[in-house]
């Protein structure tokens, strides 16, 4: 891809969206994903409750907090992906936003160990489409130099939600009950995407380099990049290492849930507040550096099929 082409594409995100309304897109999206990791994380919190009221052993409760939800997550991100390739990335979002915010909901009348999995598998279907949508508008947004500071503040909302999730979680639990802290983060979803469908719009799709095949691209092509089947191991690693912390948190104590909420939760935000600072600084010294030593960073052709690939690599390598 040539400088030009760069340029005149830097140009056209520019142009066709206001700074302001931009970063407006953005805290929608990053809300959207912060009220993911809620729904995914608030079981982590109530585990106690759970167990007890539905009568659950150990691994039944370990398979509802992992597997149940991992599994459907990792299946469906692919085939989700595409379809933000091909539809309308807004409205994507916002029926993934209300699909795994009523399937959240759903969990809090479960009266069974099927029934409540039958809620994970939902909210873990819904959530696997938001990701590869909100990259995607994101590179749409944004020109290539702001990219990386962009999704640095997206991924806060791993942190803050996860500290939501746990912080509020244990203190609707203690008021509440368990049942009502599924309700109320469930129902704040469908706010959300009514703000999706009503006061965002769809930004025009950056033009591709027709060089390039997509039709060439394969699961086997993107693995064998080091780069992005290195990330993947690494992210699978510090996934598991993160829910065996917090799943014998959950067997450990038995103090008050809000208490506990608020330890474990500012720990997760007072851990966010160096890697959203320097998000930018890492993806621009780590394209740069790349770019310098020679590295061809240009993805294969199966990076060109997920919408977030151009955001994984970063087109400054390529002119």
């Amino acid at each position: 891809m040539s400088i030009s082409r760069i340029e005149s594409a830097d140009a056209l995100a520019s142009t066709h969206h206001s700074v302001a309304y931009a970063w407006y897109v953005t805290f929608i999206l990053t809300a959207c994903y912060t009220l993911s990791f809620m729904d995914s994380k608030i079981p982590f919190i109530l585990v106690q409750f759970i167990k007890k009221d539905l009568a659950l052993t150990d691994t039944e409760m370990g398979i509802l907090a992992g597997p149940a939800f991992s599994l459907t997550y990792a299946l469906c991100t692919m085939p989700l992906a595409k379809l933000s390739d091909r539809l309308t990335r807004k409205y994507i979002i916002a029926g993934a936003v209300t699909i795994w915010s009523a399937f959240t909901a759903s969990c809090g009348v479960a009266h069974s160990f099927g029934s409540f999995m039958f809620g994970r598998v939902g909210v873990a279907f819904g959530e696997s489409a938001l990701t590869p949508a909100a990259h995607s508008m994101i590179a749409d947004y944004f020109p290539e130099r702001q990219r990386a500071k962009v999704i640095a503040i997206y991924f806060s909302g791993i942190a803050i939600g996860s500290f939501l999730a746990l912080a509020a979680g244990g203190f609707l639990a203690d008021r509440y009950g368990w049942r009502s802290a599924m309700y109320a983060v469930g129902a704040t979803g469908i706010v959300l995407a009514l703000l999706m469908l009503s006061t965002v719009r769809e930004p025009v799709r950056e033009q591709k380099d027709p060089a390039r095949n997509r039709s060439e691209g394969s699961i086997f092509a993107l693995f064998a990049n080091p780069a992005i089947r290195n990330t993947i191991i690494g992210g699978t690693i510090l996934g598991i290492a993160g829910g065996v912390a917090q799943r014998l948190d959950s067997c450990l104590h038995h103090a008050n849930l809000r208490h506990v909420g608020l330890r474990d939760g500012g720990d997760l935000r007072r851990a966010d507040r160096g890697g959203r600072a320097h998000g930018d600084a890492v993806g621009r010294f780590s394209g740069e550096l790349a770019f310098r030593q020679g590295y061809p960073l240009r993805p294969p052709p199966a990076v060109d099929r997920f919408p977030d690939g151009g955001a994984l690599y970063g087109r400054r390598a390529l002119r």
